[in-house]
């Protein structure tokens, strides 16, 4: 799979920068139970960023204020396809989807400081080791992927897919 990540947030907060995406990708496995429902495993890297310097608001460009983090993924979901598709099959070419599942996954936030990137969670940016804060956040975290898709096929064995 190749795809493209991107940060929305205090940062960012709007879909307005295109040199903002980044480049992402992963394997994924799709285990069939029917034409209707499939189970999909994987296991993805994308890396997203901010940065206040490309902000239209002045107080964020005085503040300064970047990062950067890697993100790796691995996820368990179920689709269920709106209509029977099969791949290759000329009766059944494509359909829209829903998929819902689980996922761990962990994350490196880092900004850059003296020409090196620096890792933030051990600095404490959040408030951990604050006493009563000092789990804030952790590096590894479950999430809930749900979305919508539509695949298609494009040649005999060969199937595509767009999902958001």
């Amino acid at each position: 799979m190749v795809g493209t990540s991107y940060y929305v947030g205090e940062l960012n907060p709007a879909l307005s920068l295109p040199g903002e995406f980044s480049l992402g990708g992963g394997l994924i496995y799709r285990y069939n139970f029917n034409d209707r429902v499939a189970f999909k495993g994987s296991i993805l890297y994308g890396r997203f960023h901010g940065n206040d310097a490309d902000s239209d608001v002045e107080w964020n460009r005085n503040r300064n204020l970047q990062f950067r983090s890697d993100i790796f993924e691995f996820s368990g979901q179920i689709e269920v396809n709106f209509l029977t598709y099969e791949i290759g099959d000329d009766r059944r070419p494509s359909s829209p989807y829903l998929f819902a599942g689980l996922s761990i996954f962990k994350f490196t936030p880092q900004a850059q400081f003296n020409n090196r990137w620096v890792d933030l969670q051990p600095l404490g940016t959040e408030g951990q080791g604050i006493e009563g804060y000092e789990d804030r956040y952790a590096l590894t975290q479950i999430s809930i992927p749900l979305g919508i898709g539509y695949k298609f096929n494009i040649w005999k064995s060969i199937g595509g897919a767009v999902e958001w």
